[in-house]
């Protein structure tokens, strides 16, 4: 027998992988590939089971890198061992060179690390394979991984999914950064990271285990602001790895699957676990679970928090704006011993139609598309941050003196009519605020920049809110509850254009500011 059927069989029996009698295979991805090399090489795992009886078992470990189990022919017993190349290699005296085994030499591990160094620089996941044989007598534990034969070196391709450079980038455009941390050699984990776009020249380093060991905590602290992949590491390697991210001030999000991964995953800000892969345990140790298993939902799912939280935004500016525009046009009219513009049925009646149906539409708008290009906000910061509370004041405010100007004129126009100038005061009013709702989209964009399409709720809420006012106005029976007066042509043409004057006066501010920015980067070139 020669090399090759030592390192199939290893694969085949030193695993949990099983294939069935339908052909199905069951297990890890990894041990599922080593046994599917084994079948497609005429070499069943039915058959070394039947021939093969395995006795014990040292399951895989983070810690140990490898897995053995002690089998048994007729008399004759074995211990078949795979695991990382590095740890298999330091645990072999011999090796198998076709059928014959001859001592493991200086010349033999050059060579075989550099077989190692090919396989890793083509991004393949590589496990070496041993063999020791024992005789009759069933070994200690101790004696199943001390001088090994080595059999092989197996490459295996494990693509990242198609999707996942997307995602890197697109967390990238957001401000968030991606590090890997696996167990792969480091040439390995270069080679993945260099595929899927991981490696920036900001952060292109590659550090092992043993390397991030071997630093203090401060110079960990450091180091780790231009680390892109951590390969070779250990359980208690991520933990540290989590922490030196915090004592930095990252907010940290960490994904694991198995048990050992469960510490890191609990001490990150957002633990994330495996749906599909994860352990139970890991599962009950984190916030979110990935039920597809899928990096790319990780960055789904910040993008949907984002919009939700800019929902939130747009919600409290329209409903908070609209009030300080009524109290405003209530409170200045008092002020300058006006007549009420508004009556206490024109006011319930915007809080509850005008106001509300926008509002609850403005909490289903889309995610935006720029969503992903803005930098996370501090988690700190509250709700008013970044100048909401200055756009709801300026926004209140203009829309109180279109609706007070028009009430002012009116009751100049029409002498003695205040009906008719309350009518068109309070039109005025709910109009602005159906117009203000689709300013409240977007903070740095205007209605002309991006138009009114795009959320179907906030269209519908917009045409039945202002067909309800319309109703109120010419309905005999509303306009005695709502104490309004049928409108004319004219009057219409001056309630849309004092209910329109918010909009011009923020977009002739907002073309003024791009200007002056625009002007000023120009004298600093």
């Amino acid at each position: 027998m020669d090399s090759l059927y030592y390192a199939l069989a290893s694969g085949s029996l030193c695993t949990k992988a099983e294939v069935y009698s339908d052909g199905e295979f069951f297990g890890e991805p990894t041990e599922v590939a080593l046994v599917r090399l084994g079948e497609r090489s005429g070499l069943k795992q039915a058959y070394l089971k039947r021939t093969y009886e395995t006795l014990d078992t040292m399951p895989f470990d983070a810690e140990r890198k490898r897995m053995s189990v002690l089998v048994k022919k007729g008399k004759e017993h074995w211990s078949l061992v795979k695991g990382a190349p590095d740890v298999i290699m330091q645990r072999c005296s011999h090796i198998m060179v076709g059928t014959q085994v001859v001592p493991f030499t200086q010349e033999h591990r050059r060579k075989a690390k550099e077989a190692l160094e090919s396989m890793a620089d083509q991004a393949l996941r590589v496990l070496a394979t041993a063999y020791k044989p024992f005789g009759a007598k069933a070994p200690a534990a101790s004696l199943w991984e001390q001088g090994l034969i080595l059999t092989g070196l197996i490459g295996m391709l494990d693509p990242p999914r198609p999707e996942v450079a997307a995602a890197i980038r697109a967390a990238r455009l957001g401000g968030i950064r991606t590090i890997m941390v696996t167990g792969d050699h480091k040439k390995t984990a270069a080679a993945i990271a260099d595929k899927i776009g991981l490696l920036t020249p900001s952060a292109s380093q590659v550090l092992t285990g043993a390397e991030w060991d071997g630093l203090t905590p401060l110079q960990q602290r450091e180091q780790i602001k231009t680390v892109a992949v951590f390969a070779r590491v250990a359980p208690g390697h991520k933990l540290s790895i989590v922490r030196a991210l915090q004592d930095n001030g990252e907010i940290v999000a960490m994904t694991g699957d198995g048990v050992n991964d469960a510490p890191a995953v609990k001490e990150a800000h957002i633990g994330v676990s495996m749906g599909i892969q994860g352990t139970d345990v890991t599962r009950e140790a984190s916030d979110m679970v990935l039920l597809d298993d899928n990096f790319g939902t990780i960055i789904s799912a910040v993008r949907e928090g984002r919009g939700i939280y800019d929902n939130i935004r747009k919600f409290i500016r329209y409903l908070l704006g609209c009030n300080v525009g009524e109290v405003l046009t209530m409170l200045i009219a008092t002020l300058l011993g006006l007549p009420l513009p508004l009556v206490p049925m024109q006011i319930l009646w915007m809080n509850l139609v005008t106001d509300g149906l926008p509002a609850i539409a403005l909490g289903l708008d889309p995610t935006d598309k720029d969503s992903m290009l803005e930098k996370p906000r501090n988690p700190r910061e509250g709700v008013f941050a970044r100048g909401l509370l200055k756009r709801i004041l300026f926004s209140g405010v203009m829309i109180s003196l279109g609706a007070l100007a028009l009430f002012v004129f009116s009751l100049w126009y029409y002498p003695g009519d205040v009906l008719r100038s309350r009518t068109m005061a309070f039109t005025t009013l709910v109009l602005a605020q159906l117009v203000f709702s689709f300013q409240c989209r977007w903070e740095h964009h205007s209605i002309f920049e991006r138009g009114i399409w795009g959320n179907t709720y906030l269209i519908l809420a917009v045409l039945l809110s202002g067909g309800a006012q319309v109703l109120i106005i010419y309905n005999s029976f509303m306009v005695n509850m709502f104490q309004t007066v049928p409108l004319t042509k004219d009057d219409w043409i001056l309630v849309g254009l004092f209910s329109v004057f918010p909009l011009f006066v923020e977009t002739v501010l907002r073309m003024v500011k791009k200007m002056l920015r625009r002007h000023l980067s120009l004298l600093k070139v």
